[in-house]
């Protein structure tokens, strides 16, 4: 399949299905709530049945499955029980892209992917303990950053609260079928300052008062943040974080090697963070001389020519393991870092009756003659990273930076094909 062919194949919709939204699945649970409950279930259910990509639903039975599940849907006590039941359902279908997230955090993201700037605190966390959370990433130049909070740092109190009573923690969206531990962020609004308390160390001695004022950001702002140069052994190293495949962030990459990083000796591109959109990948291909050959070429763009190293993790995901894929089966630069999440579906979001999003996986996204849907994407150069309490240390990064230099070496390169 060719460059263009696959970069049509991903389609992203976005439909509005069932009654408005309804604030009734906060109360105890009553008549009028259990049936509000009922007609959530049933619309996701239904909207499965009708969309999801594969025909036969990987083998499984629906009918049953609903049959199993209506009935806790029926008495669960709130919307937070309800939720967890539908994903319950949806792990079954064992598929990427198929989960319920807030309406929160089905805007913000849209926003993100659109270049728009929405408040943020610019912080991503994950439960990587069971009811533990972490600082899993950082945006450049963001609120969290500025206030002092580094990688690994733990989240003991939100507001004076335990993070999992809070009402501002959020699902960052996450797929209930994949193994990765739940992802979050903190509800953010203009005037919206949040106070936590973290610690370091696991000393109880260590935790700190924090405050939270979000920014008027988004990724692309990041990104742009993100563009440095390091020093190491006479060698110049020119950084650049694309936090998502992104309407804009391509442009931050092309200004960053024709103009800051233009004189360095090798570029790391961070591709650690989120997915995005598809098309996007093909802009950013072409930032790279043996990226060309995969795509159009693009006006005004001189092509990076001297070594390039791309980072990549468990949460790199969708169009950035096509991009990944691509690096690797086209020897473009280096992987290193992570196996990728495997999470290559085309995805719809549908609404719900009581306002939250339906994201469903509704098209093959297949690369080539790969589907990377449960498979992922190797690095070349496989990296250790054990989060809590990191105080900041990336041990990706650091060693992303010495392959770079290994790089500007041509005796000590490191290619090969996927």
């Amino acid at each position: 399949m060719g460059a263009r062919s696959w970069l049509r194949s991903l389609i992203v919709v976005c439909l509005s299905v069932g009654a408005a939204p309804s604030s009734s699945l906060a109360t105890a649970t009553t008549t009028a709530t259990s049936e509000e409950h009922v007609r959530v279930f049933d619309t996701c259910w239904r909207l499965v049945q009708r969309f999801f990509y594969d025909r036969d639903l990987n083998g499984l039975d629906w009918k049953e499955v609903r049959e199993r599940y209506r009935p806790r849907a029926l008495e669960a006590d709130d919307g937070q029980e309800l939720r967890r039941i539908l994903q319950e359902m949806l792990a079954e279908l064992d598929a990427s892209h198929a989960s319920v997230m807030d309406r929160e955090v089905y805007r913000d993201l849209q926003a993100e992917l659109d270049n728009e700037r929405t408040w943020t605190h610019g912080l991503l966390l994950e439960e990587t303990r069971p009811g533990k959370l972490f600082v899993r990433s950082l945006y450049e130049g963001g609120a969290a950053e500025a206030a002092g909070l580094t990688l690994g740092d733990e989240i003991l109190l939100v507001n004076g609260e335990a993070p999992f009573h809070s009402e501002r923690l959020l699902e960052a969206g996450y797929d209930p079928a994949l193994p990765g531990p739940g992802l979050f962020f903190l509800e953010a609004g203009k005037e919206t300052v949040i106070r936590l308390r973290v610690r370091s160390t696991p000393s109880r001695g260590s935790a700190r008062e924090v405050e939270l004022e979000p920014r008027w950001m988004n990724g692309v702002d990041a990104a742009r943040n993100s563009v440095r140069i390091v020093d190491v052994d006479g060698r110049r190293i020119g950084l650049v974080h694309l936090w998502y495949c992104q309407r804009g962030v391509d442009k931050v990459l092309r200004e960053a090697i024709q103009g800051k990083l233009e004189d360095c000796d090798a570029l790391v591109v961070d591709l650690r963070g989120r997915g995005g959109y598809v098309n996007v990948v093909d802009s950013i291909l072409g930032c790279f001389e043996r990226g060309r050959s995969l795509t159009r070429r693009l006006r005004n763009v001189r092509p990076w020519k001297k070594p390039v190293v791309f980072l990549i993790d468990e949460r790199s995901r969708s169009a950035k393991e096509i991009l990944a894929y691509h690096v690797r089966r086209h020897e473009v630069g280096i992987l290193v870092g992570r196996k990728t999440e495997g999470a290559v579906l085309g995805a719809g979001f549908f609404k719900l009756p009581d306002g939250s999003i339906l994201e469903l996986p509704i098209t093959r996204v297949p690369v080539g003659d790969v589907d990377l849907e449960g498979l992922g994407v190797e690095p070349h150069v496989e990296v250790e990273v054990d989060l809590p309490y990191a105080q900041g240390e990336d041990p990706i990064l650091v060693r992303g930076i010495e392959v770079a230099l290994e790089q500007t070496r041509p005796s000590r390169r490191i290619l090969g094909p996927f």
